[in-house]
């Protein structure tokens, strides 16, 4: 695998991202009529898609899909095409998630880059909407639950 595919790879997010899942988001966030969310509210398998730039080496982009077991745990794949190189991947991380549906996502691919996420559940958790939040990555992307 070329340096160039390794370090998109790393600045890549998601996915999981999906998937989604996270921390927490900074100061104390606005209530909302959906407030009250638990790790649970991000329990199941999503689909996502995920685009951006890596701002040292091009267009990123990638789908797949990304299980939570409802404890804080995520497993998924994905393909990601990294300016014209296709990889496929695998992903397992952890995730977070505050009372008012915000939280943070941490995963690792089978390459061994680990990448960062912040993220909104809406719809009761049917779909999260994400960024990355690594240096040198403007990446974002949904999930929706399957």
């Amino acid at each position: 695998m070329t340096k160039l595919v390794k370090r998109a790879l790393w600045l890549v997010g998601l996915a999981a991202l999906t998937v989604a899942l996270m921390l927490s988001g900074g100061g104390k966030p606005a209530q909302a009529k959906h407030d009250g969310c638990t790790l649970r509210t991000i329990d199941g398998s999503y689909g996502y898609t995920v685009t951006g730039t890596n701002l040292a080496l091009g267009l990123v982009a990638a789908v797949g899909r990304v299980a939570s077991d409802g404890q804080g745990n995520l497993t998924g794949a994905d393909t990601l095409s990294a300016v014209g190189n296709i990889v496929r991947r695998t992903i397992t991380g952890t995730y977070t998630v505050t009372p008012a549906c915000t939280g943070t996502v941490t995963f690792t691919d089978n390459f061994g880059q680990t990448v960062n996420l912040d993220y909104v559940a809406v719809d009761r958790g049917g779909e999260l909407q994400f960024i990355q939040t690594d240096p040198g990555t403007v990446f974002t992307g949904f999930a929706r639950k399957q």
